[in-house]
């Protein structure tokens, strides 16, 4: 406490003790204020205060804005590093607050993250924080092809029919830079109560996801053959079309790949689109060991296990010329594929607007091990007087009964 001064009188001396007294209390209140003055003095040194990113997980790549206090304009007048990486290049929107830059290539990042630190220094002072940073998700870059590949062996008719559902098959053609998961999309258009779905590689399933992973292979492609059955509801008039489609899209986020998808239309009362028409084929008949289904099973042949089972096709050719045919099985376990008549004959040109008929007899023997799969009929040859040739493959459900 400082020293209490008495009060001057009129006619008292002022005494050298009462003046040093005074000195010592103004020296006293001196120190005092500039004790307060600088308590108030504004903290001058650089201060992290957080961090404003737009993005979770924040990756390489990534822009990145760090708060704070007393950051040196223009902001190359700072020294940033962040995971011991220089920045060299910073957003204009930086000020005393603020700095903002593209996170910079760091190594040694987990996928689920790394804490990395962030330091900035200038001339008045230095201060670091930390924060968690991902690496940067390289996208793919490419594209894809759908390719419609397979028709369906119609039963019984060579023409789609209301109340039946008929299997095509696509080949999705993924040529990318990188491994990818790629999203199927069947949809019809133009027949609002028909449906179309995705089906298993193999048999009558429907598809669990669909979504399908192809690797990388941006040379020559990377090929997955994908089933759609399409549905038609009974009641429905000759002349009513659908159009049946399957798009394809990659699923990494900003991804260089372009969608690819293929189309056309299905008519109630004519032959379903092929992808060559001069040849179409229809299921006959079923002997022996196999039956065409019924019930849950309409258009497929099913064989009873142990016997061999014939399956008659009848063959239409709009041109003419010389043919093979041959048969096969896409799941071979459990199946003996047999013989096969006529397997090579020669077809006379038809009159035109008119076909020629060969109908043919194919032996399939289903195991104890044999599952529900897919017949393939492929022919082969060519047309009369020319070098164009005809590959055509059909794809017939066939499944075993006890």
């Amino acid at each position: 406490m400082a020293q209490k001064l008495e009060k001057v009188k009129p006619g008292d001396l002022i005494t050298s003790a009462f003046m040093n007294a005074l000195l010592t209390q103004l020296e006293s209140l001196e120190d005092r204020v500039a004790a307060l003055e600088g308590s108030t003095q504004p903290d001058q040194t650089v201060k992290i205060t957080g961090f404003e990113f737009k993005t979770n997980p924040l990756r390489v790549g990534h822009q990145l804005t760090v708060k704070g206090q007393n950051f040196s304009v223009p902001s190359e007048l700072n020294n940033v590093t962040i995971g011991g990486v220089k920045v060299t290049d910073f957003a204009l929107s930086g000020g005393e607050n603020q700095l903002g830059f593209v996170i910079p290539e760091l190594t040694g990042l987990s996928e689920s993250g790394s804490s990395v630190v962030v330091e900035v220094s200038n001339a008045k002072g230095k201060d670091s924080d930390t924060l968690n940073v991902s690496p940067k998700v390289v996208v793919p870059h490419g594209n894809i092809q759908v390719l419609y590949k397979i028709p369906p062996v119609v039963v019984g008719s060579l023409n789609i029919e209301s109340a039946k559902s008929y299997i095509f098959t696509f080949d999705v053609k993924a040529i990318a830079s990188q491994q990818g998961n790629y999203t199927l999309t069947p949809s019809v258009t133009g027949a609002p109560s028909w449906t179309a779905e995705l089906l298993e590689d193999n048999g009558d399933t429907v598809r669990a996801s669909n979504v399908i992973t192809l690797p990388a292979n941006p040379t020559t492609g990377e090929i997955r053959s994908i089933r759609v059955r399409l549905k038609i509801p009974a009641a429905q008039a000759n002349g009513t079309a659908g159009t049946l489609r399957l798009t394809v899209t990659e699923n990494t986020p900003g991804t260089g790949v372009t969608p690819g998808n293929a189309q056309f239309i299905v008519t109630v009362g004519q032959p379903p689109p092929t992808p060559d028409n001069r040849v179409r084929i229809m299921l006959e008949s079923a002997q022996n060991g196999a039956v065409i289904g019924t019930g849950e099973n309409t258009n497929k042949i099913m064989f009873k296990r142990g016997q061999v089972g014939i399956v008659g096709l009848s063959l239409e050719f709009s041109v003419g010329g010389n043919f093979n045919v041959s048969t096969a099985v896409k799941n071979p376990t459990g199946w003996t594929v047999g013989e096969t008549d006529s397997t090579v004959f020669v077809m006379g040109k038809p009159t035109q607007g008119q076909t020629s008929k060969q109908t043919i007899l194919a032996e399939f023997t289903a195991g104890q091990t044999a599952a529900e799969t897919e017949m393939y009929v492929l022919i082969k040859g060519w047309v009369e007087g020319t070098q164009d040739p005809i590959n055509i493959r059909y794809a017939q459900t066939i499944g075993v009964v006890a």
